[in-house]
C-alpha cells in the first residue's frame, strides 16, 4: 500500500476526494515527499528528558499561496 499511495496522482485523488468532495484542491505536481519518521525531545511531567520517535506511512508537503500544508496517510490493518 504505501508503494500505491506515493504515486502524487493516486494520493491527490484521494486527499481530493475525501476532504474536497472531489474539488481538484491538491494538485499531484505540487505535492513533494516528505522524510516519514520524525523525533522530538520534551519533558515529561516529573521535568525528564523524553524522546518521542513516531513514523508516517506516506507524508507529503504541499505548498500553497499561504504556506506550506503537510498530509500524512497511515494504513491501519487492526481497528483499535
Amino acid at each position: 500500500m504505501k508503494n500505491y499511495w506515493r504515486n502524487n496522482r493516486r494520493f491527490a485523488d484521494l486527499i481530493n476526494g475525501s476532504l474536497f468532495h472531489g474539488d481538484p484542491v491538491i494538485h499531484a505536481e505540487d505535492l513533494v515527499p516528505c522524510d516519514t519518521e520524525e523525533s522530538t525531545i520534551t519533558e515529561n511531567r516529573t521535568g525528564k528528558s523524553v524522546t518521542i520517535q513516531r513514523s508516517r506511512d506516506i507524508l507529503k508537503m504541499y505548498g500553497a499561496d499561504s504556506g506550506f500544508t503537510l498530509i500524512g496517510l497511515e494504513r491501519q490493518s487492526v481497528p483499535v
